[in-house]
């Protein structure tokens, strides 16, 4: 596998299968809801997404502790569980940022080019530990202005870290 894939393959993948995955949730939630876009509309782009955003640092907190305390099948387990959910959970945050947590960014958010470079943006945060935060050097106009896009931002870019770092800390010697 390279760093091509990991980097740009499985969170295209990911993006996709989770807009996917995000349909039935929708039509699940429309019919509970009655249908009514009033009360269906604050569940499926703001609370729904909040849920997912918080329960990933938990997975991954439970993940590592695994890996580090569980048994040796549990342990190898868990490793390989945590590398695939770090290169997944990028293309999972990046549909919410994206969709339901465009309102919480600021600038030109109808351009897929601009959201291309904010994601170029969060990937040299992360492989250049912040140094183009110092010099204030963005690729991007977008930026986050609201808690919960400030929090996906941070998890992007962790999510990146943490992809990378498992895919060369994993490899070991050649």
């Amino acid at each position: 596998m390279s760093v091509v894939a990991v980097t740009l393959g499985i969170p295209a993948l990911s993006f996709f299968w989770a807009a996917f995955a995000y349909l039935p949730i929708a039509l699940l939630t429309s019919i509970a809801f009655g249908g009514r876009p009033e009360r269906v509309f604050p569940v499926l782009f703001l609370w729904l997404p909040i849920v997912v955003i918080a329960a990933y640092p938990v997975w991954v907190l439970y993940l590592l502790w695994l890996s580090s305390k569980g048994k040796r099948k549990k342990n190898l387990q868990a490793k390989s569980n945590l590398q695939e959910l770090t290169g997944t959970a990028i293309g999972v945050i990046a549909l919410l940022v994206c969709g339901p947590f465009s309102t919480g960014f600021a600038r030109n958010t109808q351009s897929v080019k601009q959201y291309g470079l904010f994601f170029l943006d969060c990937g040299l945060r992360a492989v250049l530990l912040d140094l183009p935060d110092a010099f204030d050097f963005h690729l991007s106009d977008i930026h986050p202005v609201l808690w919960y896009a400030r929090t996906a931002t941070v998890l992007i870019t962790f999510s990146i870290t943490a992809g990378l770092v498992g895919f060369f800390w994993g490899r070991g010697p050649t």
